[in-house]
């Protein structure tokens, strides 16, 4: 009987660390498995109305004139910037452009976003052109909460901007707001 308590015990304490192994096992094969996050944003606003923007072009362009030199990475899904004679066409469907400067590190910032004049840094703004019969959100607004995370935004070697968003837009006209939740991987 006294031998037949430790095994026991040992017994029991092997299943439990065994448990335990697995179970950390298995948190470690699901994140190596794990395929990569799909691109997709997906806005709504009053009344469930959603919009999916899935389809993002990115292009880089210098920074205003009045503004300290740097290289901006704009993402769009939707509006074409490189149309028109004299500038960006008007979409006639919900488009959406998130733009951020071209930066090394990893950056989160919370909305209402406002960049700091001669900060590049922070220069980030996410718009949506409509969702339904609300029109001209954006990140900047007074009304928009939550976060967006610069995972990378870069012009060189190739246009990138990876970012992640999970927040509200302020509409530039009313006081409608705009569910915006997604990720964005483009290139």
């Amino acid at each position: 009987m006294t031998i037949a308590r430790p095994v026991a015990a040992l017994a029991a304490i092997t299943a439990l660390v065994t448990s335990c192994s697995d179970t950390a096992d298995d948190a470690a094969g699901a994140s190596k498995d794990d395929k990569p996050q799909e691109t997709g944003i997906v806005a709504t606003a009053a009344g469930s109305m959603k919009v999916e923007f899935k389809d993002f072009t990115v292009t880089c362009r210098p920074s205003e004139d009045d503004q300290p030199d740097a290289q901006i990475v704009s993402a769009t899904s939707g509006w074409d910037f490189n149309r028109g004679p004299g500038g960006p066409t008007v979409p006639t469907e919900p488009a959406m452009l998130i733009e951020a400067a071209d930066t090394t590190g990893r950056e989160t910032l919370d909305l209402p976003h406002v960049e700091e004049w001669g900060n590049e840094k922070t220069f980030l703004v996410g718009f949506i052109t409509e969702v339904g019969k609300e029109v001209e959100f954006s990140s900047a607004e007074e009304q928009a909460t939550g976060q967006i995370e610069v995972i990378s935004a870069s012009c060189d070697p190739e246009p990138r901007l990876e970012v992640r968003i999970d927040g509200t837009f302020g509409s530039e006209v009313s006081d409608a707001t705009v569910t915006v939740k997604g990720y964005v991987s483009a290139d």
